[in-house]
């Protein structure tokens, strides 16, 4: 496999390549950080787990 290396200016690649006008970058959709993101998805999994224990103390209190 070849490989070409273009070096130039983007204005010459974009002659090169066919395109008149610049291509709009389409621009993403604001989210959350992924920090963000995954500490909620660590507080709902220590919540479930929270939950199941509690469940679970009031389970050996019944049967104590």
């Amino acid at each position: 496999m070849d490989l070409n290396v273009f070096n130039g200016t983007v204005e010459e690649l974009q002659a090169f390549l066919g395109i008149d006008e610049p291509q709009p970058v389409p621009v993403p959709e604001p989210s959350e950080p992924t920090g963000l993101k995954l500490a909620k998805k660590e507080i709902a999994e220590l919540k479930k787990r929270a939950s199941t224990v509690i469940l679970a103390a009031q389970a050996l209190e019944e049967i104590v």
